[in-house]
C-alpha cells in the first residue's frame, strides 16, 4: 500500500470545495437530473482525488522513469473533459490511453461505472480504454460516512490504498453478446462474488452467466445472491474484483520493464 499525507488530504479537500464554489464538476448525482448535495458532492470528489493520488504514487514507486500527472485545475465549463482523470509519461512519452481511476472501500467486490462515465451518452463512444479500482485502507471513512461529513477526512493524519486491478473497456462487455456482462439499474444491488466464476475467461456467454449464478444459487440453497445498499446512479456497468487485470505493467503495456 501507499500512503497519502495529511498535507495531500487537505488538498483534495480544498480542490472538491473550491469546485463546488465553481461550478467546475457536475453537480448532478452520478449522471442523472437530481442534483447532489454540498456534502455528497464534496465527498465524491475528495475520494477520486485520493485515489488518483494513491494511483500515482504507486505506478511512480514501481516504475522509476514513469510520470503520472494528475489534474487540479478547474473548469468553467462543467462538462469538460480531458484525457481521462491522468496523464502517464513513460521516460517522457505520453501513454495514448484514456485512463479513469476508481476509488472504494476495503470491503469492495467490484468495480463499478457509472453510464455517463462508460459511454457517452450521445454517440455511444467509450469515455476511457481502461478503468482502474483502488481500494481504501479501513481508515478511510466509508461513501456514506463521508457523504454525511466531508469534513471528518481533514481529522485523518492519513490515508493508505492500493491499486487491486484494472480492465479494458471492452472486457466489461460479452463479444458473443456485445452486451455487458454486469450491468444495475437504480436502485439494484450487486451480486455476492461468491455467486460468481473465478474468472472472466469461464462464461460462454451472459446466458451461460446466468445460468451459472442459478446453480450457485442453488447449491447454497441462499435465498439472496445481493449485497450492499441500492445502487444510486440510474446505471451501472460492472466487474467484479476477482475478474480484474492484477498487472500493473500490462496497464502499461508501452512501458519496458526490467
Amino acid at each position: 500500500m501507499v500512503t497519502i499525507t495529511k498535507k495531500e488530504i487537505q488538498k483534495c479537500y480544498h480542490f472538491a470545495v473550491t469546485a463546488w464554489e465553481k461550478r467546475s464538476q457536475s453537480v448532478q448525482q452520478f449522471g442523472t437530473d437530481e442534483p447532489r448535495t454540498r456534502e455528497a458532492f464534496l465527498a465524491d470528489q475528495i475520494s477520486g482525488k485520493l485515489a488518483e493520488l494513491i494511483f500515482k504514487k504507486e505506478i511512480e514507486q514501481k516504475y522509476p522513469g514513469v510520470e503520472v500527472q494528475l489534474d487540479f485545475e478547474h473548469y468553467l465549463n462543467p462538462l469538460q473533459t480531458d484525457n481521462g482523470d491522468v496523464t502517464i509519461l513513460d521516460n517522457g512519452l505520453v501513454v495514448p490511453y484514456k485512463i479513469d481511476v476508481k476509488g472504494s472501500s476495503h470491503v469492495a467486490q467490484w468495480l463499478l461505472v457509472e453510464r455517463h462515465k462508460f459511454w457517452d451518452l450521445q454517440t455511444e463512444v467509450p469515455m476511457a480504454d481502461r478503468y482502474v479500482m483502488v481500494k481504501f485502507s479501513n481508515e478511510m471513512p466509508t461513501s456514506p460516512e463521508l457523504r454525511t461529513n466531508p469534513e471528518s477526512i481533514l481529522n485523518l493524519e492519513q490515508v493508505s490504498g492500493e491499486v487491486v486491478g484494472w480492465a479494458n473497456h471492452e472486457d466489461f462487455i460479452s463479444s458473443t453478446d456485445n452486451t455487458p456482462w454486469f450491468s444495475f439499474e437504480k436502485g439494484e444491488q450487486l451480486i455476492s462474488s461468491q455467486f460468481l466464476p473465478k474468472t472472466a475467461s469461464y462464461p460462454n456467454d451472459i446466458r451461460h452467466l446466468t445460468n451459472y449464478i442459478k446453480k450457485v444459487q442453488q447449491s447454497k440453497s441462499a435465498t439472496s445472491i445481493h449485497i450492499g445498499p441500492p445502487l444510486d446512479a440510474t446505471l451501472n456497468v460492472g466487474l467484479p474484483i476477482r475478474w480484474l487485470n492484477k498487472e500493473l505493467g500490462a496497464l502499461l503495456n508501452q512501458m519496458v520493464i526490467n
